[in-house]
């Protein structure tokens, strides 16, 4: 995102993973004791450290006890805090979600934590969801709001049929992502978590295949894992996506140009 953080990711060991903006996340006044990371590579280090889900999570303390780092966070963009939770998920099914709240870490792992979307916290999302799940067949909450969202997608994740063809696989996630998103229309003054849904991902933990989807032009791209050289000894490439949104549709294997890392925000020595 701005070529300084990452929001979105998959490794080649099937761990996947998304930062979503929270607004009420609190990372908490800055320890000096504690090693920082940028709130950017926040999730790129957990892609780029673990295989599973079970793994991230057995590795979030020291063996006292103790977090091992500090999310540090600026504004990315002047006047907009840049605050978000974490949901990671593997090959096997698991989840975890990862927020601060007042400064503690808050964890949900399991494979039942299968939907997050922005706001409230988690456990609100989950207390709502309780109330409407019940009564999906009959009514489902239908405003753009965070919490509306993560009912109605959750009631679709139960009900939704399964299918072991992966073309079929992503239509049927598609379809229910589509149905939640924020249709292209004008912010809500003083709600900045309820925004216009500017793309829409899909990652195959099994297969190891990402699928992008811009949500504001006909771009639908997707690539598979093995094409590409993930070891240490492969090369920085970047998807350029300020083109003929045209060109972007279909497997992108051989459109990927060589490019320098970008660095993670903030920088300097927090």
């Amino acid at each position: 995102m701005y070529d300084t953080a990452v929001v979105d990711g998959i490794n080649s060991k099937g761990l996947s993973g998304n930062f979503l903006y929270l607004a009420d996340a609190n990372y908490g006044t800055r320890k000096p004791s504690l090693p920082g990371i940028s709130v950017g590579a926040w999730l790129q280090y957990f892609l780029d450290s673990y295989a599973t889900v079970d793994e991230a999570a057995k590795d979030l303390y020291t063996a006292d006890g103790r977090e091992k780092f500090q999310v540090v966070t600026a504004e990315l963009i002047p006047g907009t805090p840049s605050l978000g939770h974490i949901s990671l998920a593997d090959a096997s099914g698991d989840n975890l979600i990862l927020e601060y709240l007042d400064g503690v870490l808050t964890i949900h792992h399991g494979k039942q934590y299968t939907v997050m979307t922005n706001a409230p916290s988690y456990s609100q999302q989950l207390a709502i969801m309780e109330y409407w799940l019940p009564i999906g067949n009959q009514s489902l909450p239908g405003t753009r709001r965070p919490a509306d969202r993560f009912s109605r997608l959750s009631y679709y994740n139960n009900v939704t049929a399964v299918s072991s063809n992966m073309e079929q696989s992503i239509a049927i996630t598609a379809s229910m992502i589509r149905a939640v998103s924020v249709p292209i229309t004008p912010s809500i003054p003083g709600l900045p978590d309820v925004a216009t849904t500017l793309w829409r991902t899909y990652a195959d933990t099994r297969a190891l295949k990402y699928v992008w989807e811009s949500a504001v032009e006909p771009m639908f791209l997707w690539i598979d894992l093995p094409d590409f050289n993930l070891s240490p000894s492969g090369q920085v490439l970047l998807l350029d996506l300020q083109v003929d949104p045209y060109s972007r549709v279909g497997n992108m294997k051989s459109s990927f140009v060589p490019s320098a890392p970008f660095v993670f925000f903030p920088v300097g020595g927090s």
